[in-house]
């Protein structure tokens, strides 16, 4: 009897050893548990100023970083096709209008080097069925200057920004109109 009292005694111990061992465990984890939130909320308040670095960096010199995209004004004057080549050549498109505030970045900057730029959209496929080069996406976001685009002359299928048309959309020629302009590279976000 003495040998199973013994015996019993000594699981107990065994058994209250092994629970503060798993307590001490438990606690340690809740602990790590505990940094590692921590940690994930620091990290997902500085991912904008991160992903901000991020896109500045990848700009290349000459270009303008606006929301998720850099720009470049052209300061050569070329018909439509050339400035979409020109483009072509630094892996961007001619731009991609989307927004009211892109819109506002764009004029507000063309203002300050030109008159004249292109845009990347185009109505020669389809008389009035204006598309962007980038994507063949239909023009979801316009900004016409009134009673445009009329096709005044013949051919008028390609997008310029015109200061003459106080800094709005004018259909224009393709070819022969020698004009500057505006490239757009999307930027790539890395993943985390």
């Amino acid at each position: 009897m003495e040998d199973i009292k013994y015996f019993t005694e000594e699981k107990y111990d065994n058994l209250n050893e092994t629970q503060a061992a798993l307590m001490n465990t438990m606690m340690s984890y809740s602990q790590s548990l505990r940094l590692l939130n921590e940690s994930i909320q620091e990290l997902s308040h500085r991912q904008p100023e991160h992903l901000q670095s991020c896109i500045n960096r990848d700009c290349h010199t000459g270009w303008i970083h606006f929301q998720n995209s850099c720009y470049l004004f052209g300061n050569d004057t070329l018909n439509w096709y050339e400035a979409s080549s020109s483009c072509l050549s630094h892996h961007a498109d001619l731009v991609k209008v989307e927004t009211v505030d892109e819109e506002t970045f764009l004029k507000t900057t063309a203002r300050a080097l030109g008159t004249h730029f292109w845009l990347g959209a185009r109505d020669e496929v389809t008389e009035g069925s204006w598309v962007w080069s980038a994507d063949d996406s239909d023009l979801d976001y316009t900004d016409w200057y009134p009673a445009e685009p009329k096709n005044y002359l013949v051919e008028e299928d390609c997008l310029e920004l015109s200061g003459v048309h106080n800094w709005q959309w004018n259909d224009a020629p393709c070819k022969p109109s020698l004009i500057q302009f505006i490239c757009e590279k999307r930027q790539v976000f890395p993943f985390f």
